[in-house]
């Protein structure tokens, strides 16, 4: 099992981004990293086991349950971000791998 997390989670309580940095270290440690971001970054929602990076569809049948922007969530605890602020920690989360994994870098979104 891997021990080093992609986020370090300081200070949860005072953290609103915990949830997506926490997705992140999940997905890392679940060994589903490289198919999470790929899947993020072409702008598809993402589900491992209870967490999940849900993008929302204008065009679904239910109008209550569209959200503007991307929807990280943990368990019972979600955040909603700008597609900006989605694409910042992805770009983080996928340079933090690159430094553990070099080998893989061709295997991440470009």
């Amino acid at each position: 099992m891997m021990s080093v997390e992609l986020f370090k989670l300081q200070n949860v309580e005072n953290d609103p981004e915990w949830i997506i940095k926490e997705f992140f270290n999940s997905a890392y440690f679940q060994g589903e990293f490289v198919s999470a971001v790929n899947s993020i970054a072409a702008g598809r929602s993402c589900v491992i086991n209870e967490d999940y990076c849900l993008f929302a569809d204008p065009e679904g049948p239910d109008p209550e349950l569209y959200f503007d922007g991307v929807k990280f969530g943990i368990m019972n605890d979600q955040v909603v971000v700008t597609n900006e602020k989605c694409k910042t920690f992805l770009q983080g989360a996928c340079s933090r791998y690159v430094e553990l994994h070099p080998e893989d870098r061709e295997k991440l979104p470009k």
